[in-house]
């Protein structure tokens, strides 16, 4: 489970909460300009737009969570299990698989409209990373400065929708969620449970709409995505692996774990020579700060 904010109130951010019973050894990946993606049956490109993100490399490849592009445009995956379906190649689109979405769209694009009519042209497969990792049920959504864009794979393909809310959550998918606030959907915050999705979703929304960014808006967003995260509240329970932030105007990563509150950033803005991946383990170990 997870929830993903986009916020133009003060500075452009955007950022997720990641929400599973485990972690793989993710980290901060940037991959430069000249990485050689290669994307369904599509040439090589070894000449793209830089990509920051959380991913978990396998076999020298990132598995993207989340990224952000050298031109501001941002991404997040999030769990879409009872909704997403996966098709064969189809003729006349871009045959990509799940795990690819997020790196084909950030390596070209630098908007959402260009995103959007990327996506447009683009079938999500079923292809499968390798025999141990098969492909996950996903949407994502996609924001730049302006807003928000979702994209769902569906049986009729992968529907595209402007997102007003600029937030994402799990199920259900996007038009019912943003029906859940035309209705002004009634959560009710519960002390020893974690919130659903859709009452995330509405939280999420209305913490973004209302909160105060006069201080430093790097913390206020991290609080707005507290707001909605997970605890553990038994072994093997879900929890809030970590939560990050994009600030989109000086391209730099923000991110939290659940063991260590402690921000820590990376900045994408520096030059990344050659083709070689770059990698930053997340710190899932509490640091504290000691005054005296």
């Amino acid at each position: 489970m997870c929830t993903a904010v986009f916020s133009k109130n003060k500075l452009p951010l955007f950022g997720r909460n990641l929400d599973l019973e485990y972690h793989y050894s993710e980290s901060v990946v940037i991959v430069p300009q000249k990485f050689p993606f290669r994307f369904g049956k599509l040439p090589e490109n070894h000449d793209h737009f830089s990509i920051i993100g959380t991913a978990f490399v396998q076999n020298g490849y990132p598995l993207f969570y989340d990224g952000m592009n050298e031109k501001g445009l941002c991404a997040a995956a999030l769990n879409f299990p009872k909704s997403a379906v996966y098709l064969p190649e189809r003729e006349g689109f871009y045959n990509v698989a799940s795990f690819e979405i997020i790196p084909f769209v950030l390596s070209s694009c630098s908007d959402i409209s260009e995103a959007k009519e990327l996506l447009l042209r683009t079938n999500v497969t079923d292809f499968a990373f390798s025999k141990e990792l098969s492909p996950t049920p996903l949407h994502w959504i996609f924001s730049d400065k302006t807003g928000s864009i979702a994209a769902e794979p569906t049986g009729k393909g992968l529907e595209i929708y402007d997102n007003p809310a600029n937030v994402l959550a799990n199920e259900p998918p996007l038009p019912a969620h943003l029906e859940n606030l035309r209705e002004d959907f009634a959560f009710k915050s519960r002390i020893f449970e974690n919130l659903s999705s859709e009452e995330r979703f509405v939280k999420a929304f209305f913490a973004k709409e209302k909160a105060d960014f006069c201080g430093d808006p790097i913390s206020q967003f991290f609080q707005i995505l507290s707001s909605v995260g997970k605890i553990s509240l038994e072994k093997g329970s879900q929890k809030t692996v970590y939560s990050c932030c994009f600030n989109m105007e000086k391209l730099v990563y923000y991110y939290r774990t659940y063991e260590n509150s402690r921000t820590s950033a990376v900045h994408l803005s520096k030059k990344f020579p050659g083709n070689k991946l770059f990698s930053y383990p997340l710190n899932f170990e509490n640091d504290i700060f000691y005054q005296n």
